[in-house]
């Protein structure tokens, strides 16, 4: 039977993933002080750990009873010869098959919360009703999408306005050197100004989104508590 998980908000912030219930509990021991809440598919709204069965900590299980005392074994003559059992060692194969699965088994969570995003990523492109936003998770690679065109149309403007003073310089025309030299000095202020925008509008997207988030646990909070 799989472990039940919890989706969890410290003090109204959401933690990505889900958590298990000991990782609940280790959260409830590191913060302190802050409002821990979970919730899952069972339940109607969210709820402090605190006050579910699922989170109280087990009784320490009695202590076992003292072995009872065994009788000493017959001495050994000395002429005997004792036989010693080989030392074991496991197989270098083996070995390494145990030491591969305790890591998988150790980074699980790590990738169930990596399969979870993308699954969650890729059913948001075909949300046809926009109820699931995919911009927050993307915004980063848009960015830097952003940064790498820039500097592409930077690379072009200087190549071009290179090949405007050449041009000029060999058919003597001063003009045409003239606007290579004003596009050469030009171009690193236009790219820093397309670089500044761009961030510029991708955090206000972040901001917008952060905003609708706050909103929305507050409607959750308002609802939970009524």
């Amino acid at each position: 039977m799989s472990e039940e998980t919890w989706i969890v908000a410290i003090d109204g912030q959401q933690i990505e993933g889900e958590h298990g219930a000991e990782q609940v509990r280790t959260l409830m021991r590191t913060n302190p002080g802050r409002q821990i809440v979970v919730w899952n598919d069972t339940m109607t709204a969210w709820a402090d750990p605190a006050t579910l069965a699922a989170f109280r900590e087990a009784p320490a299980p009695a202590p076992a009873p003292p072995p009872a005392a065994t009788p000493a074994p017959a001495a050994v003559s000395a002429t005997a010869t004792v036989a010693r059992p080989p030392a074991s060692s496991a197989p270098p194969a083996k070995s390494a098959a145990n030491a591969a699965a305790a890591e998988f088994a150790a980074r699980g969570p790590e990738l169930k919360n990596a399969i979870q995003s993308d699954v969650k990523f890729f059913k948001g492109l075909l949300d046809f009703g926009f109820t699931e936003f995919v911009t927050p998770k993307i915004v980063r690679t848009l960015y830097i999408l952003s940064v790498a065109l820039v500097a592409l149309g930077f690379l072009g403007l200087v190549f071009s306005a290179i090949g405007s003073i050449l041009t000029g310089i060999r058919l003597g025309s001063a003009f045409a050197i003239l606007l290579g030299i004003v596009f050469l000095a030009v171009t690193p202020i236009i790219a820093i100004l397309q670089v500044t925008l761009a961030r510029v509008f991708f955090e206000l997207v972040l901001v917008l989104f952060r905003i609708k988030e706050g909103v929305v646990n507050l409607d959750e909070r308002s609802g939970s508590g009524a």
